[in-house]
């Protein structure tokens, strides 16, 4: 049986960033870069390249493997929270954390622009 023949590329040892992370050099820095494809919902190929947020090759691969299993199994990365509104933000998290922390001149004051 013949042995099987890979791809130019690889014949010679030149296989780089097989995997979703690699190291770039970026203004004299090293940089650890997520890059891969995956396939949305609706069957259309996307691309995620983000800096890792950990700059270390076992958090970028850590990260790598997770947000590709995200992926992978929901066909998204909408990975951000929808960020609340402002009359959201004054009414509950705003009134019960700082409210009270303020003179009640200050309050009076707060609560009559936020009405």
């Amino acid at each position: 049986m013949p042995e099987a023949r890979l791809p130019a590329p690889y014949e010679a040892g030149m296989v780089r960033n097989v995997g979703s992370v690699r190291r770039t050099l970026r203004r004299a820095r090293v940089r650890w870069v997520i890059d891969f494809h995956h396939i949305e919902e609706g069957g259309r190929v996307c691309r995620y390249r983000r800096d890792a947020k950990m700059q270390t090759a076992a958090g970028a691969k850590a990260e790598a493997a997770r947000l590709h299993t995200v992926a992978v199994t929901t066909g998204s990365l909408q990975t951000r929270e929808a960020a609340p509104t402002f009359a959201a933000f004054a009414r509950g998290q705003f009134t019960t954390l700082f409210m009270p922390r303020y003179r009640p001149s200050t309050r009076r004051r707060y609560e009559g622009l936020f009405r």
